[in-house]
């Protein structure tokens, strides 16, 4: 492993080594700009603007607003005693959630300066200044409650009329809000209760009282446990919008197992009463003694009244007899001694029946009427009728059998359409690096552009190499036209002839050989040149 460090290493020695000026200049460059621009980018992208949160803070809001940005993980920085500093672009977000969920218990929550006030500006003009970025801030805030779309906040600042005359006109500061509601749902009583905290303690002198709150659809808020109707509303939304799912899931898992997914489609729509309602039922049993009466009723209640005077015709049998069915035959309970000049009498008696009271009360919340409708695609074979499946699906949904005109089932081919005329996808594709910070990217540009710099520097130093080797052959091979030789005579040697002349001779007839073999077999003096420059190029490695 060592060695072959060692061959790299001499391999970009030599290479850097045989690099000129120029290019090593370039380089150079290069490779400083790209640091420097990826040292700007990271220090861009790493500075984080902090703004503040609350300020004039007691110490029990500190600890309580502290705890609450632990628990749900946020940067902050707390600054002197009395002052949350925050991220700024997280700043209205997390001052929403501070008020909303009651971690203060303090008067005046914000402390807002403005930064570009000169000093030619009036006082009338600051607090002017100072009540527009109250309410935009107050917008801010509002619109990242949970539910909230959009808000408009106005303050009209209180005014102390009391002059020589009257003494006692003063005009009190008020507010409204204008709450629009994620797809138009009406506000809720705690919503508004956490808005008008938050308004409350923006202003000075400003009483909760005096705070109105409405939404987009003209429902108001005035703190009153049973004037709040939006509630109400939101509830029944909610359960109807709950309740219908339910359902279409019950009928779903129940067709499709039959006709496989994507081939049934189901709509419910409920109605939820929210009233609730109280009701009482009394049931009266029949004693045996009293079934042989022809169920005529339970006697619950005996009176009767009567009198005789001696000397009258009763002509027609004893008391209660038919024939003297105008006394009554229950004329009893008193025995006559035959001393009396007239004989009259009355009573009452209550008798007690076995009864059975039941008492009930429907709270609010139930189910009032629903109705369903269920498509199936008929290219899928079945053998199950429609009125099978009607009672199927009122089973599902909990309506009887005298219920059923409420279920519409409809049997029709689903239609698919050809794949040459499907619309063409208009969703915009999704970016998988949509979350990664603009830094990254430059950094990844950055380092792009030095591989190519280097890649291209390596590639033209390549290029120079083998040009200047090829250019130190050229002197011994020359690949041209063939040229004819004159034929040389060859001297004789003359005796004692020097040494540097006999060398020089056999250079010229070494060239002299090369020169022919070039010319006779071009082939194979390409190969040997190959040869021979790649055995330099492993040489010099």
């Amino acid at each position: 492993m060592e060695e072959k460090a060692k061959d790299v290493w001499q391999k970009v020695k030599g290479t850097v080594g045989g690099l000129s000026r120029t290019v090593k200049g370039i380089i150079i460059a290069g490779v400083v700009v790209t640091l420097v621009v990826v040292a700007i980018v990271l220090a861009t992208g790493s500075k984080t603007e902090s703004k503040e949160l609350f300020t004039n803070l007691t110490g029990e809001d500190m600890t309580r607003v502290c705890a609450y940005l632990t628990e749900i993980g946020a940067d902050f920085e707390v600054r002197g005693e009395d002052t949350i500093m925050v991220p700024a672009d997280q700043e209205a977000k997390l001052k929403a959630g501070v008020i909303g969920g009651g971690y203060l218990d303090s008067g005046a929550n914000y402390n807002l300066y403005l930064d570009n006030i000169s000093s030619l500006s009036t006082e009338s003009d600051r607090a002017q200044l100072t009540l527009y970025q109250i309410q935009e801030r107050l917008e801010a805030t509002i619109r990242n409650l949970e539910g909230v779309h959009d808000a408009t906040v106005n303050i009209a600042l209180g005014e102390d009329r009391r002059f020589v005359l009257s003494q006692d006109s003063t005009l009190e500061a008020s507010a409204s809000v204008i709450v629009t509601m994620t797809d138009d749902a009406p506000i809720n009583a705690k919503l508004a209760e956490a808005i008008k905290n938050a308004v409350s303690h923006a202003v000075k002198g400003l009483d909760i009282d005096q705070v109105d709150i409405r939404d987009s659809q003209g429902n108001t808020y005035d703190g009153t446990d049973g004037g709040d109707v939006s509630d109400v509303a939101a509830k029944r939304m909610e359960l109807e919008d709950s309740m219908n799912k339910r359902l279409t899931r019950q009928v779903l898992g129940l067709l499709e197992p039959m006709y496989g997914t994507g081939n049934v489609a189901v709509a419910v729509n409920t109605t939820v009463g929210m009233s609730s309602s109280y009701s009482e039922s009394t049931e009266y049993s029949v004693p045996d003694w009293a079934e042989d009466n022809d169920y005529e009723g339970i006697l619950k209640r005996k009176i009767w009244e009567g009198s005789l005077v001696p000397g009258d015709d009763a002509a027609g049998g004893p008391v209660g007899t038919q024939p003297n069915a105008d006394i009554p035959g229950y004329f009893e309970d008193y025995q006559p001694t035959g001393d009396e000049d007239s004989l009259s009498g009355s009573g009452e008696k209550e008798f007690e029946n076995n009864k059975t009271v039941t008492q009930s009360q429907r709270m609010a919340g139930y189910i009032e009427d629903v109705t369903v409708s269920v498509t199936i695609n008929s290219d899928v074979p079945n053998q199950a009728s429609i009125d099978a499946l009607v009672g199927h699906v009122a089973n599902a949904v909990g309506l009887t059998q005298d219920q059923t005109d409420k279920i519409s089932v409809l049997a029709a081919p689903f239609w698919s359409p050809e794949e040459s005329n499907q619309p063409a996808d208009t969703q915009p594709m999704l970016n998988p690096l949509g979350d990664v910070p603009l830094w990254v990217y430059l950094a990844l540009l950055a380092g792009l552009f030095l591989f190519m710099t280097l890649f291209a520097v390596f590639i033209l130093l390549g290029r120079r190499r083998s040009r200047r080797q090829i250019q130190q052959l050229e002197p011994a091979v020359e690949m041209g036209p063939p040229v004819i030789l004159e034929p040389i005579e060859e001297e004789p040697e003359p005796a004692g002839a020097d040494i540097m002349d006999v060398h020089t001779e056999k250079s010229m007839e070494l060239r002299r050989s090369v020169r022919e073999l070039a010319e006779s077999n071009p082939e194979i003096a390409a190969q040997a040149i190959k040869a021979l420059l790649r055995g330099d190029e492993d040489s010099n490695a």
